[in-house]
């Protein structure tokens, strides 16, 4: 008993000492230079990670790595994880985390911050003895918590889509002037081009396509930019339809054999300047 009393009340410690140096960075600019990322605490149980930018200090990021895997519309159970703070590890600067979905498909997160971003590895393994055939997940970023991109009030969400941007044929498009919505619809969803639709939760999906698997939103202000972007993508949702006003890109893990692995990586943004400014700093990071 005094043992177990022990190694918690170090792990308590670790934890505090922790949140006491991103604390001190943060409050002071000279020290603070690059983004910095911390485990959600316990609720946010989707393996949510915090992220802070030096660029816009009083905007607090929560990225949910993950709500849920799919092998084409079929889901895994969404919102099923159960990742707790200590079921993180940390090994320097990297932060990971492994989880089994129930029928035998393994997921391991790592988040590593790089200065500008937040570099991004998913690596699932298929341990069930049946093929999968189009693996995706559902990682979430929910714009709630940072005010210089949240819509000014919450009767105000629609005007997001305004400022949420992807790129197809080259050139970027906002979200707004997709069909879907000019038509006000909530939940709009696009395809990665040349990817069959699919019909899964309450995502609509729009006829337009992405070329690049990235997507990216202006703050009010148009001064700076969010994106999430990975090597692979197979569609990319945005919603509007409650208060957490979240993106969402699905890296695409593909064709899975029993046994087999597959690893994507991306990035998390933060940026001065506009979604062009962000597409740059992918394409540096992540040629297509």
């Amino acid at each position: 008993m005094k043992r177990g009393l022990v190694v918690a009340t170090a792990v308590l410690l670790a934890v505090v000492a922790a949140g006491l140096v991103l604390m001190t960075r943060r409050s002071d600019p000279e020290r603070w230079t690059a983004i910095e990322v911390a485990v959600a605490p316990q609720g946010h149980e989707t393996g949510a990670l915090k992220i802070w930018s030096p660029v816009l200090p009083r905007d607090k990021f929560v990225l949910h790595t993950c709500e849920g895997l799919l092998d084409g519309d079929r889901d895994f159970g969404l919102f099923s994880m159960r990742v707790l703070p200590t079921d993180w590890s940390r090994d320097g600067d990297a932060l990971s985390y492994t989880w089994s979905f129930p029928p035998g498909i393994e997921l391991r997160v790592v988040a590593r911050p790089r200065g500008d971003s937040v570099g991004l590895e998913y690596t699932v393994t298929n341990r069930t003895p049946t093929e999968l055939a189009r693996v995706h997940l559902h990682p979430c970023l929910p714009t709630r918590n940072a005010p210089s991109f949240y819509p000014p009030r919450e009767n105000q969400l629609p005007e997001l889509f305004r400022r949420v941007i992807y790129w197809s044929a080259g050139a970027p498009q906002a979200l707004a002037e997709s069909k879907l919505g000019r038509a006000g619809e909530p939940h709009v969803a696009l395809m990665l081009e040349g990817q069959a639709p699919l019909e899964w939760a309450w995502w609509k999906v729009s006829p337009e396509t992405l070329d690049l698997p990235l997507l990216a939103v202006s703050s009010d202000d148009l001064r700076h930019t969010i994106a999430l972007g990975f090597e692979r993508a197979l569609w990319a949702t945005a919603n509007v339809g409650d208060g957490r006003a979240c993106l969402h890109l699905f890296p695409l893990f593909g064709r899975l054999a029993p046994n087999e692995s597959r690893t994507i990586r991306g990035a998390f943004y933060v940026v001065e300047g506009g979604p062009e400014v962000a597409r740059t700093r992918f394409l540096a990071d992540f040629p297509q």
